[in-house]
């Protein structure tokens, strides 16, 4: 059994959870090192503090049996009844946030009255703090990144002719093939002018225009794990007033960056960046928490936000992201980098520059 799966058995046993049913992906994953992805079939690993993990999975996806006992089951089986058989009913059982209300309902229908409990931030604290091999690898994909985004801004600067938000995702597309083939980690941003101002816009047939800001918020995955960030660019020229937003993000987004270190609180990096741009007369325009937490999937458990107090720790890796999003005067601006949590700062992932370019 392997360091994660006896971190999450201490965890267990301090939280008083004899049995924990994970259905996440991203846990089983994380636990096991393997990816499975079942779309409707049930996938469900039981973790138990005094008895070998078992894994239960349809036929269609081939699971090894390293330190996990392995139950494959076909459509037609009595799945549940085989999940049943295995849990002490007689105390607490830990469900994550992925067990479904089908689950639950056919367990109770089979006798199971001993109530279950959410205790996916079991794991999902544990996954919060990265070890230095996931801390590499996560380099690594944001390594990519930076060539990427990189690649992107020559294009659009040498490109001639009308240029579309669309184009510019197929050239994306073509760029990450380039260094994985496990593609984006989640759906690529390319806001020209007035749609830079919608903050998860997407793409779509807007052509390129002089003086329009653009918003590049891109990332991929590489060995499992997530890469995520977001450059705001200009193009052929740039106006006082935009300079000036750019700027405004740029410094909230250093404060913030600045702040971290073990102890300070999630809601405290986030006011380093929120009350700058407030202060600057633009809070109205800054509608999103500053920043996420990601690893293995791009927005894992816990964020930093004005509603999250929890303390950073040595190896957490989080998104810092301030922007400001004026729809009347078609700005929007955005500037992330991740970063990981060290014993006496922050380190960030990405080393694409951050001062104002005009393409």
């Amino acid at each position: 059994m392997n360091d994660q799966f006896l971190r999450v058995i201490e965890k267990m046993k301090e939280e008083k959870i004899n049995q924990f049913i994970i259905c996440d992906p991203g846990s089983i994953f994380y636990l096991t090192g393997q990816m499975f992805h079942t779309g409707h079939r049930m996938l469900a690993l039981v973790v138990s503090v005094d008895k070998e993990p078992i894994l239960f999975i349809h036929e269609m996806f081939p699971a090894k049996e390293e330190g996990i006992k392995v139950v494959v089951f076909k459509d037609a089986d009595d799945y549940l009844t085989d999940l049943y058989n295995v849990l002490d009913t007689s105390k607490q059982i830990g469900v994550d946030k992925y067990f479904e209300a089908r689950y639950v309902i056919g367990l109770s229908e089979k006798g199971l009255t001993y109530p279950f409990k959410v205790t996916s931030y079991i794991v999902d604290d544990i996954r919060a703090v990265k070890t230095d091999e996931e801390i590499q690898l996560m380099k690594e994909a944001s390594l990519i990144n930076d060539k990427v985004m990189l690649a992107i801004q020559d294009y659009i600067h040498n490109f001639e002719g009308e240029l579309s938000e669309n184009h510019l995702e197929s050239v994306l597309r073509s760029e990450y093939a380039k260094y994985t083939d496990e593609g984006y980690s989640f759906d690529p941003i390319f806001g020209f002018g007035v749609n830079a101002t919608d903050p998860h816009h997407g793409v779509d047939d807007s052509i390129l225009k002089a003086n329009d800001c653009i918003v590049i918020d891109i990332g991929c995955m590489k060995n499992h794990y997530a890469a995520d960030m977001t450059r705001t660019v200009f193009y052929k020229g740039v106006s006082d007033f935009d300079r000036e937003i750019y700027e405004i993000v740029k410094e909230a987004h250093l404060r913030a960056f600045n702040f971290v270190k073990p102890g300070v609180k999630c809601s405290e990096v986030d006011a380093m960046a929120r009350d700058y741009i407030t202060e600057k007369g633009y809070g109205d325009y800054f509608y999103h928490r500053l920043g996420h937490f990601i690893g293995t999937e791009t927005h894992e458990a816990g964020d930093i936000s004005a509603t999250n107090d929890n303390v950073l720790v040595e190896g957490n890796i989080f998104s810092i992201e301030p922007g400001i999003y004026i729809k009347d005067k078609a700005i929007g601006v955005r500037i992330e980098n991740l970063v990981v949590v060290t014993k006496d700062g922050a380190e960030s992932l990405n080393h694409v520059p951050l001062d104002l370019k005009v393409l």
